[in-house]
């Protein structure tokens, strides 16, 4: 579950006071702030800025260049053309997001991804999200979200589920030798599908240069 354990803010008054965060407020509080963002678009740029950023560090350690971020939207089949035991009310689209930068240790995936404030940019002026909340924003798209990192030939699997109550998770960590890089992925609404598609190509423009995205709808 996301790290809500006490808070403390100090005071020039009262000694020993602080600002607590209750455990049965934690999933409001998650709620809110990533729901901050006005376009559907957003957790997919702050995805999408990690990946390009991992990139960089990956170009700067080892002289590879990854390439593009690969963003891919892949609808689902509709109702109509699934049998009866295979259909769905709602049609939805899987998103997955995918760079080959240098990948998280299962430590890092767990600093990162479930304490609310935490992020590897926190001490680094170069690179945006310091705060960590973008990263998050992720579920304001979809309430289950699978991760896949992998770092130095470890691949740590993540489903990550919010609650009510914060978030509830599955993790492992298997010795793969795959190559490093991570994995996003999840599934949309077509209301959300529709707005993303419609505003992404000109929303990419505004914070990514054309060789570092790659955007394949239903490739």
């Amino acid at each position: 579950m996301l790290n809500t354990s006490t808070a403390t803010v100090k005071s020039n008054t009262t000694a020993g006071e602080g600002f607590t965060i209750k455990q049965e407020s934690a999933g409001k509080i998650i709620g809110m702030l990533i729901n901050m963002y006005s376009s559907p678009v957003t957790p997919i740029r702050e995805l999408v800025m990690n990946g390009i950023e991992a990139h960089q560090i990956k170009k700067q350690e080892t002289s590879e260049n990854p390439g593009p971020v690969v963003v891919e939207i892949q609808d689902e089949a509709p109702a109509s053309l699934l049998s009866n035991s295979e259909a769905s009310e709602d049609s939805t689209s899987t998103v997955t997001i995918t760079d080959y930068g240098i990948g998280m240790s299962e430590q890092e995936f767990r600093n990162i991804f479930l304490n609310i404030a935490m992020s590897s940019k926190d001490t680094s002026d170069e690179f945006v999200g310091g705060f960590g909340i973008g990263s998050k924003s992720v579920f304001m798209l979809s309430p289950t979200v699978d991760f896949t990192t992998t770092k130095n030939g470890m691949t740590t699997r993540a489903i990550i589920s919010l609650t009510g109550n914060g978030t509830d998770s599955v993790i492992t960590t298997t010795e793969t030798g795959a190559d490093s890089g991570t994995i996003v992925r999840f599934t949309i609404d077509q209301d959300k599908r529709e707005a993303i598609v419609s505003r992404i190509g000109s929303e990419f423009t505004d914070y990514a240069e054309p060789d570092t995205v790659r955007l394949i709808v239903n490739g």
